[in-house]
């Protein structure tokens, strides 16, 4: 009885503190009482923060730690991009490379970890033409005789291109920019004959109307002797509207379609022998279409006005056929 007494004595007690201090009443100038579970057979009194819930916080940050420095490395990563792309004719600053042969161009792009640093190698190999000078026509007599065209068979002007560069938006994403080293090998020739570096720099006006850009490259043959070294300059613009998604290629991501125009001015550069000037102008559309899977197709076709013979006594067309998959 005695015991009893006691221990009614302690809660009443025990009660009266916890009034005058405000505990039990869920204001938010007094933190709250909290009770250890019964198997400790302790009380806590948490003084100047709020209780803890065995319930989910929801809708406050309370208890949830700040992510960690390796968390937020996590979020950084490897940006891959594959392209296989198929052209009609291989058209390159204004110079028909396999002279209306198409070619079929794969290259891959890697970013690294959000830096703006990228990797890419590109490959180009014609589609036809491979292992002959020339073609096959009838000779009258019922056989098929070989013609030769004087130019090296397409196999020989097959291309692999490696490239670094690094890209950076500035001025509140207004200017893009991008500078880059490209290796052009023609491995199936003499590394001393064809085999040229080039220094590049672009710059694009991102949120003007038609985006103005510039485009400044500068080759260096590997063989100095062979010439070809001096600038080119590209001036142009582009445009691109959504038109809206396409569920049925398996994606609900609008569809893109861009227009580009460009004229270029060569100083000398990569071409030996030829009068610098303006040399040709390129104008193109293309329709980006996403697929599933994060696939996308783009087709597209481009005229070029030649202004200069030693470049190209034609002007041209041709389509392109593009594939890529990015993760």
């Amino acid at each position: 009885m005695g015991s009893l007494k006691a221990c009614s004595a302690a809660a009443l007690t025990l009660s009266c503190l916890c009034s005058l201090a405000g505990f039990g009443q869920g204001t938010n100038n007094h933190p709250m009482l909290e009770l250890a579970p019964l198997d400790d057979q302790r009380l806590w009194i948490a003084e100047g923060e709020p209780a803890k819930s065995d319930f989910p916080d929801s809708g406050s940050n309370a208890g949830k730690d700040a992510p960690s420095e390796a968390a937020l490395e996590a979020d950084s990563h490897i940006d891959i991009t594959i392209k296989a792309d198929w052209v009609s004719k291989y058209m390159f600053r204004g110079i028909d490379v396999l002279d209306d042969r198409g070619a079929y161009q794969p290259s891959v792009d890697i970013g690294l970890w959000d830096s703006g640093l990228h990797l890419v190698f590109w490959a180009s190999l014609a589609s036809s033409g491979r292992y002959s000078h020339g073609t096959y026509v009838p000779d009258g007599n019922g056989n098929l005789q070989l013609v030769d065209s004087g130019s090296p068979r397409t196999d020989e002007l097959d291309e692999f291109d490696y490239t670094v560069y690094y890209t950076k938006s500035c001025l509140n994403d207004c200017l893009s920019t991008e500078v880059g080293m490209t290796y052009y090998d023609i491995f199936n020739q003499d590394s001393e004959k064809l085999d040229v570096w080039e220094w590049y720099g672009k710059f694009t006006l991102s949120k003007m109307p038609l985006q103005p850009h510039v485009y400044f490259y500068y080759d260096v043959p590997k063989r100095r002797a062979n010439g070809g070294e001096g600038w080119m300059t590209c001036l142009g613009g582009s445009h691109s509207c959504e038109l809206g998604a396409m569920p049925l290629f398996g994606s609900n991501d609008p569809v893109t379609l861009s227009f580009s125009g460009d004229v270029w001015y060569n100083g000398g550069g990569y071409f030996p022998g030829i009068d610098t000037g303006w040399t040709h102008a390129v104008f193109g559309s293309a329709m980006t279409i996403p697929l599933c899977h994060g696939l996308t197709f783009t087709p597209g076709i481009y005229y070029q006005i030649s202004m200069e013979d030693t470049i190209n006594k034609d002007d041209e067309l041709w389509t392109q056929l593009s594939l890529a998959y990015s993760w």
